[in-house]
């Protein structure tokens, strides 16, 4: 089972190179100056999330294989910045700072690779209120415009120096229609295609309730529909 998929057709805007190689673009202060302009919009859109420490949420998944699919709930508390923790089954994952482990329902701990630790981790990168949080960890570049499923979106790239992303956003709402990202800890270069497909308002907070990932062949891989979401609940640290 690929965590990565558990755990958010190319028109000219997308001629450019997707990820690594982007580093190497040279990109305008028009860009620079509007890609700003477009976070800063979709900021507003979400909320107010500067008092936000942790979010926890319990979902539903269905991941699909080449024979079939299997469905399982899933219980994530993602702590700003750095921990996380992925219950689902008889799996318990826990990331603090880059470093992991796996509790098993006995009660004991084992140290996960390197390698896992990244394909959990970089799910908390991807959480929009983690992204808004830390904006000054990127460089955000406007890239024009695409059409979403049917939706007029606006295209931004958001560069750091351990990832790259595109977030699309609705033109409308402001909020993120879709994101692309690369499985960086893969042996092959995947690209996968997040689709939001519902927000909910939780406590003045605009939070992705129900989620598709396409992999390049427009193939699904996951689909998490959440049916409930906290902020700020009380955290043991004992726990991370």
């Amino acid at each position: 089972m690929k965590i990565i998929s558990i755990l958010f057709v190319m028109t000219a805007i997308f001629c450019f190179p997707l990820f690594s190689e982007m580093n190497e673009v040279t990109f305008s202060d028009s860009q620079i100056e509007r890609g700003r302009k477009l976070f800063s919009e979709m900021s507003a859109a979400i909320g107010d999330v500067s008092n936000l420490k942790n979010v926890r949420t319990v979902g539903k998944i269905q991941q699909w294989f080449k024979y079939g699919f299997i469905s399982f709930n899933v219980y994530v508390t993602a702590v700003f910045p750095d921990k996380i923790k992925i219950k689902f089954q008889d799996k318990e994952y826990i990331i603090n700072n880059n470093k992991g482990w796996r509790r098993y329902p006995k009660g004991y701990f084992e140290n996960m690779p390197q390698k896992l630790v990244g394909f959990i981790s970089v799910n908390l990168s991807r959480n929009i209120i983690k992204i808004i949080k830390r904006r000054e960890d990127y460089r955000i570049i406007d890239l024009g415009s695409k059409k979403v499923r049917k939706t007029d979106c606006d295209v931004l790239l958001l560069m750091n120096k351990d990832y790259q992303m595109k977030l699309l956003l609705d033109k409308k709402s402001h909020l993120p229609k879709q994101m692309i990202y690369r499985n960086r800890e893969s042996d092959e270069p995947e690209i996968f295609y997040r689709d939001i497909e519902e927000f909910r308002e939780i406590d003045g907070i605009k939070y992705p309730m129900h989620t598709i990932t396409y992999d390049e062949n427009e193939q699904k891989i996951c689909e998490i529909k959440l049916q409930s979401v906290e902020f700020n609940v009380s955290i043991n640290e004992d726990d991370f």
